[in-house]
């Protein structure tokens, strides 16, 4: 497996191999060294650019770390391939609401002006 993401934790390889005995995992920042010489990898999670799916001769599961895919992803070679492509989905549901509802009402209520005077108060007296 290659962790694809440049923000990967470091820990994950690590925890992958400890859940799933066997499975060799690397974490690469820069997606173009992601699949050394024959392309061995069957398990990509993150971005697999076109240049760099061309290469993927036994990749079988594609985990976006997002919704989906990015246009730029999505190629004729994927769309045709065997190839799962799976995203984030449900990962981003209420929580997200309630933060954007949150900033929301944070600036119609022009908090972010308040804010600077209430420290500057405090400091004073």
């Amino acid at each position: 497996m290659s962790l694809l993401t440049p923000d990967a934790d470091p820990s994950w390889p690590e925890k992958i191999h400890q859940a799933v005995p066997g499975a060799a995992v690397r974490a690469v920042a820069d997606p173009r060294g992601a699949f050394p010489g024959s392309g061995t990898v069957d398990v990509a999670y993150g971005t697999v650019p076109p240049e760099l799916f061309a290469r993927a001769k036994r990749l079988r599961w594609i985990c976006a770390s997002r919704a989906g895919l990015g246009g730029a992803q999505v190629c004729d070679a994927l769309v045709k391939s065997d190839v799962v492509v799976t995203g984030m989905h449900g990962s981003y549901n209420e929580h997200l609401s309630t933060h954007a509802i949150a900033y929301l009402l944070f600036f119609a209520r022009r908090f972010e002006h308040y804010l600077p005077q209430k420290g500057r108060r405090a400091v004073r007296g």
